[in-house]
């Protein structure tokens, strides 16, 4: 089944970006635009995505009909290990306005001190918790690495309509729709 991959993340922050905003013009407008009691279906973090590329996820969900939220703007590395009470409360805050949490990963993974925490907070909270994995390629196939090997993820699937949607895999044939993952429907369907 078909993954997101780097380059079709990457060109659709480049198509937004045409008109001459930078991807972290852009991001900070995004972030000024979402309100601190509005509720998003996705909250997704990553290790430590470039700006491009944490747009053109944004924009990439979005396309897919689905309502999501980052945090920004992204702290300093040297600061983002550290692990501090007002920035688990400032987290946990947002992760409480969201109906799932995706962590997304890249073949460049770097360790974040926080995506665990987080991924296990909203796994304790909301139980939606998946993998969203950029590969070089929408070819690839995804391989969990360490603990993420035990958590679903997220691929792309092309209906018979030709429809593009986003489906939740279980397992290597075996995956439900986002859509009704998010609605607590979990009907598993095959390939």
């Amino acid at each position: 089944m078909p993954t997101l991959s780097v380059g079709s993340v990457r060109s659709r922050a480049k198509l937004y970006t045409s008109l001459g905003k930078t991807p972290e013009d852009a991001l900070a407008q995004i972030a000024t635009r979402q309100k601190p009691n509005d509720m998003y279906d996705i909250f997704f973090s990553s290790q430590m995505l470039e700006p491009d590329l944490l747009l053109g996820v944004k924009l990439t969900l979005d396309d897919y009909g689905f309502k999501s939220t980052f945090e920004w703007p992204l702290e300093p590395p040297g600061r983002r290990m550290q692990i501090t009470a007002e920035r688990a409360n400032s987290l946990r805050e947002k992760l409480d306005h969201c109906r799932s949490f995706l962590y997304v990963t890249t073949s460049a993974r770097t360790e974040c001190a926080w995506l665990p925490w987080a991924f296990g907070y909203c796994e304790g909270k909301h139980g939606l918790t998946a993998v969203l994995p950029l590969m070089p390629t929408s070819a690839e196939i995804y391989r969990g690495e360490d603990y993420l090997d035990i958590y679903p993820y997220i691929s792309s699937h092309t209906m018979k309509n030709q429809k593009n949607i986003l489906v939740v895999m279980h397992a290597r044939q075996i995956y439900c729709t986002f859509e009704n993952w998010l609605n607590g429907s979990e009907e598993l369907l095959e390939m």
